[in-house]
C-alpha cells in the first residue's frame, strides 16, 4: 500500500533522516519517499496508516521564527494526501 502524508513544520532535516531510518526499521515499512520542500512523505508498507503517521508525526520536529525573530520549536502534524504536489522555482 502506498501513504502520502503531508507534514507542517517538519524543517529539522536530522530528525528527517532519523525518522525516515525509524519509519525503515518497521519489516512493514518497503520504501520511504521524503520532499523536505513540500513536506510530503510517500510510504510503500503493509502496515496500518495511522500507525504510520503516528510515527511521523512523534518522531519529527521543527521551528519557527516568531515576529519578535526568535526561534520556537513547534509540533507538526501528519494529514494524510491524495497526491503531493511539486515545487517549481523560476
Amino acid at each position: 500500500m502506498r501513504t502520502l502524508m503531508r507534514i507542517d513544520h517538519a524543517n529539522c532535516p536530522s530528525c528527517t533522516e532519523s525518522t525516515r531510518g525509524v519509519l525503515l526499521t518497521n519489516p512493514m515499512v518497503h520504501d520511504v519517499h521524503m520532499n523536505t520542500t513540500t513536506g510530503c512523505w510517500v510510504i510503500e508498507h503493509d502496515d496500518d496508516p495511522s500507525t504510520i503517521a503516528e510515527v511521523l508525526q512523534e518522531s519529527l520536529h521543527g521551528w519557527k521564527v516568531q515576529s519578535n525573530g526568535e526561534i520556537e520549536m513547534v509540533s507538526t502534524t501528519a494529514e494524510p494526501l491524495d497526491q503531493c504536489w511539486s515545487v517549481h522555482v523560476g
